[in-house]
């Protein structure tokens, strides 16, 4: 499966929302309970531009019709939405893939290309949190150079349950990845 990576754009937000969605619903990798539209995607992508925060997508091409589709993306953002400027090269990172291409590499890549594609120096680290309950989850993230640095027990309420979230830690260098 050839998988191409590149910037986003608008015309994959349906993509998009569909797999978030999917990810609101049915599973705890998001702490969004209620799901999203296009149209709130479209200001999250805005505010993502405005701010200059990186966002790529993955695609391949669709079985059906051969056109491109859209798999997954990465991207980050302000971390714990703050405007403080103390925490200004830290950044938070979202990764979310298509739970039909899940295991096969794809959030890997996505990931990869977003680190070298950093602005040098922008960022000091980058936190991803995540949720302890999927243990696949917290090993893509080790994998990928992150370390926890701390966990919050039963800080997250989702599907009836409370949920622990490590915070992992990925540091840059020279605003790449170590």
């Amino acid at each position: 499966m050839l998988v191409h990576i590149r910037e986003v754009s608008y015309d994959d937000l349906p993509a998009i929302v569909e797999i978030y969605n999917d990810e609101i619903l049915h599973r705890t990798a998001t702490f969004d309970t209620w799901p999203t539209t296009v149209g709130e995607r479209g200001k999250w992508l805005v505010l993502l531009r405005a701010e200059s925060y990186p966002c790529f997508v993955a695609e391949v091409a669709d079985e059906a019709t051969g056109n491109p589709r859209t798999i997954g993306w990465c991207n980050l953002g302000r971390y714990n939405a703050t405007t403080r400027p103390a925490y200004k090269m830290t950044a938070e990172v979202s990764l979310y893939v298509h739970k039909d291409f899940q295991g096969k590499g794809i959030g890997s890549k996505l990931f990869r290309h977003l680190v070298e594609h950093l602005e040098p120096g922008r960022f000091h680290t980058i936190i991803a949190a995540v949720t302890t309950d999927d243990p696949r989850r917290m090993e893509f993230w080790k994998r990928q150079s992150f370390m926890v640095s701390g966990t919050l027990r039963e800080v997250s309420f989702k599907f009836g349950k409370f949920l622990d979230v490590a915070y992992m830690q990925f540091f840059c260098v020279n605003g790449k990845g170590q």
